[in-house]
């Protein structure tokens, strides 16, 4: 669904800042799996991708603030697999450095899972006010019969 928004966005010359959902887990990939087997052993449970214990939501939703006050913020990658990885000289399953949004961006899409019984999606966050007071409007879109609504 990225690369639809994408070439919509090209064509109609939006600028936007894409924030990928795996950017704000809290953990590598090597300390998770320590950690599921870690919980498991422990709390007779797993720690879920999902739950607070696995997330930066506080950072999420101060992402969320700064862009809608201000239409900045910082974000992140996460590296899946090697291939990403060695783009960045790191290896699968770890973090690049937080790196700033670009300036002067039109909308924010945040693409992941904010509710798991929405399942993954697209998250549109336009900053619409005007210089001195943005405005935020948020859009959730999980398939094309609903960006087609837009």
């Amino acid at each position: 669904m990225r690369a639809t928004f994408e070439s919509m966005f090209e064509a109609e010359a939006v600028n936007a800042a894409f924030v990928e959902g795996d950017s704000f887990h809290k953990y590598e990939r090597d300390e998770m799996r320590r950690l599921t087997d870690e919980w498991e052993r422990t709390a007779g449970r797993a720690i879920s991708h999902f739950g607070p214990e696995a997330n930066l939501f506080e950072e999420l939703e101060a992402l969320f603030r700064e862009y809608g006050e201000h239409g900045t913020g910082v974000t992140r990658l996460y590296l899946h697999n090697e291939e990403r990885a060695a783009r960045y000289g790191q290896k699968a399953g770890t973090f690049t450095s937080w790196q700033p949004l670009p300036e002067n961006t039109d909308l924010l899409v945040y693409e992941g899972v904010l509710n798991p019984a929405r399942g993954r999606g697209l998250w549109l966050l336009l900053n619409e006010g005007s210089a001195g007071r943005p405005l935020l409007t948020a859009f959730y879109l999980n398939d094309a019969e609903q960006l087609a609504r837009i």
